[in-house]
């Protein structure tokens, strides 16, 4: 044990406490413009010299803020865009990809329309001097500030609010914010205000790992493995930020939305003894190495998935070693503030993006294949589907976004399901009942044949029902297969008794076919086997107009304690289209959509 005794030894004093900030930041070379000075002054408070801030400094401040954000970008993240039209090794798609989103900047300065349609969670971290004073109502007022930017200006209302545990509402305001603020320094009020859209934070992710993965290679190729889960769905280039390590799980992914931003740039880049968090820039430029050579770049086809890369080690519990992943996306929203004795300040944004602009559009090559979204669906993805994922589409029609329509109907039809199960199965259950009495009594062999049939197709319609009704357990990732003894024969003979009458009726022959060698009796689902086979024999014989349709087991493999077993459907139809192959499985798709088949 190495922990201290209640009594220390006067012999050994315990040493000076010497503290090491955790992030020790560097000069803050940030460019400042000033916003007002008013709602700031000094006051003499007990023979020191107070920062004395209104709250209206406040309000102000946070409403300038988000409306920078929402229309101006940093000056560094137009020249990295800039650098993509200028890189020789640049494809077709992150040249266009760049440039679009320089021309899209072009449009978000003019102060109207903001550059995403998401304008985000109004974010503020502020850092309160010892020396500063206001009236204890900073996170209303800053919060107040970013709702009012959000209402003046063209920003949509990301924000709803849980009236239940599963009945939400936009709150039309944008609000709330999220607002913390840290005492630390002197006689400034320091800030940083973040727009973070759905994209980006979707793209945040936190990995428990081990020790073992603090080697160079094995913390590359784990690295490598997790970065390619980031997709492409929060608008690339990224500024990827890494972290390694964290006192918390919740600390290390504080730190990737900071180090997302650039706000930790001014690190030291070597730890110490005193565990304070540094930067690694070699690891920096291995994983934008690795990054640009991914294929995956500029929405495929292309090298910039990133346009840079922040690694923080930090400290971390010896028996944890939490690492997370995140990205500012290319609507790259954040903006420094400081409000001194000189005035309120906020970081200079760029207002002139048009002098980052190529000088000729058609400059940009590559094939651009043209969509139009109004054209039945059908052949927007027939389209679609002649052209590899890389290809740069020009969309053009009216889009409905249906989205919240949508999860409401889903919600109503789970619902509803959950609630009326009971009530549809019930009907069915006394058809089979009363089909079990029946055969109870004198039948001849042919009412007794037909009585069988009737049970059997009852069977499987409830074995249809239930399906339909699992879709709700589906939702839920709740769906469970029973394991319960049955006869593999009986199960696959009663599928091919049950569509005997169909196919006598269209003139085609069916037949089972079930190998010796399977076993007689297993353990598993007889009722989602049953349903399968029912969905393929039955298109089997729909599509087939002349010939035979076959049903055929087969044992594959056999071991002690389990086996396999090989089933086939097989017609003489009509058959499936090549190209529809590669759909068969894809949910909600059929190789024949068409109202005739």
């Amino acid at each position: 044990m190495n922990a201290p005794t209640a009594f220390p030894d006067p012999a050994k004093p315990v040493p000076p406490y010497k503290h090491t900030p955790l992030f020790p930041l560097g000069k803050d070379e940030t460019p400042y413009k000033k916003v007002s000075g008013e709602g700031v002054r000094v006051e003499k408070v007990l023979g020191k010299d107070m920062l004395v801030v209104s709250r209206e400094a406040l309000r102000a401040l946070s409403e300038a803020a988000f409306g920078e954000i929402n229309h101006y970008l940093r000056p560094g993240h137009l020249k990295q865009l800039r650098r993509i039209l200028d890189d020789k090794e640049a494809s077709d798609n992150d040249k266009f990809v760049a440039f679009d989103f320089l021309k899209n900047a072009n449009i978000a300065a003019g102060g109207v329309l903001p550059m995403c349609q998401d304008t985000g969670t109004a974010i503020i971290m502020g850092k309160k001097g010892c020396n500063v004073i206001t009236d204890g109502e900073d996170e209303a007022a800053l919060s107040e500030g970013a709702r009012d930017a959000y209402l003046r200006r063209n920003l949509r209302y990301s924000q709803v609010a849980p009236l239940s545990m599963f009945e939400e509402k936009n709150t039309a305001n944008n609000m709330p914010a999220q607002c913390e603020i840290y005492a630390e320094g002197d006689d400034a009020y320091k800030f940083m205000f973040m727009a973070k859209g759905g994209g980006s934070a979707n793209k945040s992710f936190l990995f428990q790992a081990t020790p073992s993965v603090l080697t160079r290679d094995r913390l590359l190729a784990f690295l490598k493995e997790k970065i390619m889960t980031l997709g492409t769905a929060a608008c690339p280039p990224y500024h990827l930020a890494i972290v390694i390590g964290g006192t918390s799980a919740e600390l290390c992914m504080k730190t990737v939305k900071l180090a997302s931003a650039r706000y930790l740039d001014a690190l030291p880049t070597q730890g110490s003894e005193n565990g304070n968090a540094f930067r690694d820039l070699e690891m920096e430029q291995e994983v934008l190495k690795m990054t640009q050579s991914s294929g995956v770049g500029a929405q495929f086809g292309g090298k910039y998935f990133c346009h840079d890369v922040r690694v923080i080690r930090l400290p971390r519990h010896g028996a944890s070693l939490p690492i997370g992943l995140g990205v500012s996306c290319s609507a790259d929203r954040q903006v420094l503030g400081k409000i001194t004795r000189d005035g309120i300040f906020l970081e200079e944004l760029e207002h002139n993006p048009a002098q980052y602009l190529p000088a000729l559009e058609q400059s940009l090559g590559g094939e651009v294949v043209e969509i139009d979204l109004n054209q039945p669906m059908k052949d927007i993805l027939a389209t679609l589907s002649k052209y590899p994922t890389k290809t740069r589409l020009s969309l053009t029609g009216t889009m409905i976004v249906a989205r919240d329509a949508a999860e409401e109907a889903t919600r109503v039809k789970s619902l509803f399901l959950a609630n009326m199960s009971h009530e549809i199965r019930t009907p069915l259950n006394a058809v089979l009942g009363f089909c079990h009495l029946a055969e109870q009594t004198s039948l001849d062999d042919r009412q007794r044949n037909y009585l069988t049939n009737i049970r059997k197709a009852t069977d499987a319609l409830l074995d249809v029902i239930n399906g339909l009704l699992d879709y709700s357990k589906l939702e839920a990732q709740r769906l469970e297969l029973e394991q319960i003894v049955f006869c593999p024969d009986d199960v696959l003979k009663d599928v091919g008794e049950l569509f005997t009458p169909l196919a006598q009726r269209k003139g085609l022959a069916i037949s089972v076919e079930v190998g010796d060698s399977i076993p007689e009796w297993a353990e598993g689902d007889p009722h989602r086997l049953r349903q399968i086979l029912v969905n393929l024999v039955g298109n089997a014989i729909k599509f087939t107009d002349q010939g035979t349709v076959r049903l055929v087991a087969r044992l594959a493999d056999a071991r002690p304690d389990a086996f396999e077993l090989r089933i086939e459907v097989s017609d003489s139809g009509i058959g499936i289209e090549p190209e529809a192959v590669p759909r068969l499985f894809e949910s909600f798709s059929q190789a024949d959509s068409s109202t005739t088949r």
